[in-house]
């Protein structure tokens, strides 16, 4: 390595030959993902190849063109595990180390270079396949010079300095709130960077850069403002009435706020309330993503925000039972495209900056908007974020009466309360005298066939009944759950029906 000068105390000039460089990732003294890093997307693996920026790289740098330098904070002496951080230049350095080291990725068609006066064919070949087939060519790698900057500087700095040297890239507002570091940011990180994400529909890309289950890229950390999008409706209680457009101005005083005071960032930390609402809630989204018929190109940013807020409502009315409630994912689909159809076939239409509310089970407007437009609700589902979009689209929703498929998750099994209260001394199939632990809690109705885990249902039996009792529904089965039911009290005319027989 050699250091052409010094910029100031802090900041080294270095010229290191690529074997030099790429020895210090292998002994994995540079952290190639720190938290303000994007996300390396590319498929480099074999029989891949590599795309045409990857390739281009490769080319310039094989004929000894100016690569743009690397930027690395110095972070020796400190308690981590690396000597470095790479501030800029990560996809660069990792395409190099592919193709260099990995094996992984190719040259381009046609390329050949001249070295110690010989000419080398090398085009459309893995480094491996080329040192294999020109031994000589091993010692070129010494002869290949990069510039890495080295910066001893905080990680707050190095964080301002990646925004300064990447302000050039017309980097997002997503990207440019990426490099704060506070548990809210961990957590967006955590759940929405492509490459972090335990999440299929923010994990499973293809060779295009595009997510293969939503209609979101791979770069520029849309997946992460999505999940920023959904925490800040968290943030304000998962109330519709509070909900306020997630503006770049807001979504950058709300980090700087957190980066702040310890006290706010710890709300979000792993495990809170808060943090596991945002967890449960992104979970049921992607079960939503991934069992409905929905197609890929209809989950746009928009239509999974109020698509979020609408598992949130059904999942608040029940005090977030999360595990409590099983969905029905084509029907809660479905009930959303019914309502929208109903609302056309009204011809009910939506003004911008129009205000709406819930009076007598009814969706009606209390503040006009503006007349001059209007939108179908079909439009404001794939389109706006607005409040006023947000109220149009859910007001219609919660206001349908539909179930958007939710259904309570029943026990498997009675309770030993349940088989207590069920007992009587003898089996309720043959007569036969028991003590209660040679009883069984039996599903009268089975349990295969929708028969529910309450006493209505239940009989008290011996081993030998219970045995050889299948999962086939009788009409006496029927009668006999109707019968305990309607003593009990029981009501609900949907349960009367189905043991009926009634359709």
């Amino acid at each position: 390595m050699e250091v052409m000068n010094k910029i100031d105390k802090s900041t080294k000039y270095n010229i290191l030959s690529a074997t030099e460089y790429f020895g210090w990732i292998t002994k994995k003294l540079i952290n190639l993902k720190p938290v303000y890093q994007r996300p390396y997307t590319y498929q480099d693996e074999l029989g891949v190849g590599g795309n045409k920026w990857q390739k281009t790289l490769i080319r310039n740098f094989l004929l000894g063109g100016f690569i743009q330098p690397i930027h690395l904070l110095d972070r020796r002496g400190k308690k981590n595990n690396y000597f470095f951080w790479i501030i800029d230049g990560g996809h660069r350095t990792r395409t190099l180390y592919n193709f260099f080291v990995e094996g992984w990725l190719k040259t381009p068609k046609g390329l050949e270079i001249d070295w110690n006066g010989k000419t080398f064919d090398i085009g459309d070949k893995t480094w491996k396949e080329i040192v294999l087939e020109y031994n000589e060519l091993e010692g070129y790698l010494d002869e290949l010079q990069l510039m890495v900057i080295t910066y001893k500087k905080t990680i707050s700095e190095g964080r301002e300095l990646f925004l300064t040297l990447n302000d050039l890239h017309n980097m997002t507002k997503m990207e440019k709130l990426n490099p704060f570091e506070h548990h809210l940011s961990n957590t967006v990180r955590y759940f929405g960077d492509v490459s972090l994400s335990p999440l299929p529909m923010f994990n499973e890309f293809g060779s295009d850069g595009k997510l293969i289950h939503i209609n979101m890229r791979t770069i520029k950390r849309v997946t992460d403002e999505l999940v920023l999008w959904i925490s800040d409706f968290i943030e304000k209680g998962g109330d519709v009435k509070k909900y306020t457009e997630p503006t770049w101005t807001l979504l950058k005083g709300w980090y700087e706020d957190l980066d702040k005071s310890p006290t706010i960032s710890k709300k979000w930390k792993k495990g809170t309330t808060k943090n596991k609402h945002l967890e449960n809630l992104l979970l049921k989204l992607n079960e939503l993503v991934l069992n409905s018929d929905r197609k890929r190109t209809d989950w746009k940013k928009n239509v999974l925000v109020k698509m979020s807020i609408l598992i949130n409502h059904f999942y608040e009315k029940i005090g977030y039972n999360w595990n409590g409630y099983d969905v029905d994912w084509k029907l809660f689909n479905k009930h959303v495209d019914e309502v929208m159809g109903e609302v056309n076939r009204n011809n009910k239409t939506h003004h911008p900056y129009t205000r709406y509310s819930i009076v007598n089970n009814e969706v009606v407007v209390i503040d006009e908007g503006d007349k001059t437009e209007s939108y179908t609700i079909d439009r404001v589902f794939t389109g706006g974020s607005r409040i006023d979009d947000i109220e149009f689209w859910y007001y219609n929703m919660i206001n349908s009466g539909k179930t958007f498929g939710m259904k309570k998750i029943q026990p498997r099994s009675f309770t030993d309360n349940q088989k207590l209260t069920m007992f009587t001394g003898k089996c309720e199939k043959c007569g036969v005298d028991i003590t209660l632990s040679e009883s069984h809690g039996d599903h009268v109705v089975s349990y295969s066939s929708n028969g529910e885990t309450k006493l209505y249902n239940g009989e008290s039996l011996c081993s030998k009944c219970n045995l050889d009792k299948g999962s086939t529904v009788t009409d006496e089965d029927r009668q006999k759950s109707l019968d305990k039911y309607i003593q009990s009290g029981g009501s609900d005319i949907n349960i009367i029906r189905q043991l009926s027989g009634v359709k």
